[in-house]
């Protein structure tokens, strides 16, 4: 590991050139995983396919996607689990209107979410969201996800300052979501607001059949009875 407690890519190198000579070659390509190869960049040309289904980068060093992976039209799973170094998504997601898995689990330098991402009303897994600021991704947005199953993590929920915009994003009617992971900052310092933590773990209220929730760095002032086991935080 280095000192960053990131994972170095040392197997399965693919050198550029590789990639960019097959990739022509697989013109009825429906099916491609790189998973676990050590490549740093996917390349543009990805975007002249017209038919994959299926896109698996996970465990890879790369930092990004090239917008043109958003030309995959007929893409219904991406997956980028443990791509430790991604920090970013394409802004043009949205185009992705026949997604239905988009696995992000273990992307920790990922901060921003792109806001076509609540375009994509057919997702059935995304394991992440990150909340932002301003004009950045908000929870409200949430609001149109409805086919939402298994695991899903909410992020930087210490972004949240209107406890409205929590109630907003419908958690509760999102029935297939079975393990529940809401993150606030680990960061204390003046900027938390125990009232607003509160109301916004209040709004986030969830279907009564949730079998897992985690929930990390939360300052409420104490915790809604919907957690359901309050006797733990006397």
């Amino acid at each position: 590991m280095e000192a960053t407690g990131l994972p170095e890519f040392k197997n399965l190198n693919v050198p550029k050139k590789a990639i960019l000579e097959l990739f022509p070659q697989l013109k009825f390509l429906r099916v491609l995983s790189l998973a676990g190869y050590n490549i740093t960049e996917v390349p543009e040309s990805i975007g002249r396919f017209k038919h994959p289904r299926y896109l698996n980068i996970s465990n890879t060093p790369i930092a990004c996607l090239p917008e043109q992976v958003c030309d995959l039209q007929n893409l219904q799973s991406l997956l980028l689990y443990e791509c430790y170094y991604l920090s970013s998504l394409p802004d043009s997601i949205s185009k992705l209107i026949n997604l239905r898995h988009l696995d992000l689990t273990r992307t920790p330098l990922l901060k921003k979410m792109p806001l076509g991402i609540s375009e994509l009303k057919g997702l059935h897994t995304l394991t992440k969201v990150v909340i932002g600021e301003n004009d950045e991704y908000n929870i409200s947005l949430l609001k149109d996800l409805m086919h939402l199953q298994g695991h899903f993590s909410i992020n930087n929920l210490h972004k949240v300052k209107n406890a409205l915009q929590a109630k907003e994003g419908k958690l509760v009617e999102k029935k297939g979501v079975r393990d529940l992971h809401l993150q606030w900052s680990e960061v204390f310092d003046g900027s938390r607001n125990k009232a607003t933590e509160y109301e916004v773990l209040e709004g986030l209220r969830t279907f009564q059949k949730l079998t897992s929730l985690t929930i990390d760095y939360y300052g409420g002032i104490k915790f809604p009875g919907w957690v359901g086991i309050p006797r733990l935080f006397v």
